[in-house]
Order: structure tokens, then C-alpha cells, then sequence
């Protein structure tokens, strides 16, 4: 999957970002051109399916009978990936939802976490979410 062969060009992006030598909007817009790139490439890989093979996990995940973070794994694992790679595909989708809710002309006073971010927000919830890519990417298998 792209998102794993990928994995030192995202932790590369959000490096740039935290280290501030990218900008919050540049950040977003390259975040999400690589993450969808990767989400489309993922789709062709699966176009063969009749039925949604998350069907069941979605109706769980709807019914607040399993967490994000959980229905995340476990489509991973579905769809053969290790638990830490599973692990890092939640944790880049959680990236992309957190630029979706990143608004950059709107005042710390203004924002609303976690729906809608100021930059000040947004760039504290990334670092959290790049510390744990981080740590998951160090005990990832890349053979």
C-alpha cells in the first residue's frame, strides 16, 4: 500500500511542519494531496469487491459499539496489515480528519476543538499525532 511506502515521505512533511520551516496552509494542502493520492491508489487495489468488506466493522463503529481508533485497526488487520501497520494507517487518517477541522483565518477565541482549529490548535493536536507516528514508525517492518 502506498501509505506504508510513503510512510518517510509523511513523516518528512509533518517533520517540516513541526520544525516550522512549512507553513499550517501548505502543510494541509500537501498533507492531503499525498493522502489522497494514496487513498485512491488503495481503492484500485480493492475495485474487484462486491460488498464493502468493512460493512459489518461500519455498522459496529455506527452503533457506537467499537471506537474509531479500534474500527481503524481492525480494518486494517482485515485487509492483511500487522497491528503497527494498522496502527499507522489510523494514525494518518487521523492526521487528514485533523486537517479537515483546521481553519486558518480563524482566531484562537474563535475555535471550536476538535471541530474546527485555529493554527495554534492545529499545530498542537499534529504534534501529538506526529510523536505517535513517530514511535509506531520505529518498530515498523519496512522489508
Amino acid at each position: 500500500m502506498s501509505y506504508f511506502a510513503n510512510l518517510d515521505i509523511y513523516l518528512n512533511l509533518l517533520n517540516n511542519f513541526i520544525n516550522g520551516s512549512l507553513s499550517a496552509v501548505n502543510f494541509d494542502v500537501d498533507y492531503d494531496r499525498l493522502w489522497n493520492k494514496d487513498r485512491d491508489e488503495e481503492a484500485l487495489e480493492f475495485k474487484d469487491y462486491v460488498e464493502d468488506p468493512n460493512h459489518p466493522l461500519l455498522v459496529k463503529l455506527r452503533e457506537n459499539e467499537i471506537s474509531a481508533e479500534e474500527f481503524g485497526n481492525l480494518t486494517g488487520m482485515l485487509f492483511g496489515m500487522s497491528e503497527t501497520q494498522a496502527r499507522i494507517g489510523s494514525v494518518l487518517d487521523r492526521i487528514f480528519t485533523t486537517c479537515m477541522c483546521f481553519w486558518p483565518d480563524i482566531s484562537d477565541d474563535e475555535a471550536n476543538p476538535p471541530l474546527v482549529l485555529s493554527e495554534k490548535f492545529f499545530r498542537a493536536e499534529i504534534l501529538v499525532l506526529f510523536r505517535e507516528l513517530v514511535s509506531l514508525s520505529i518498530i515498523f517492518d519496512r522489508r
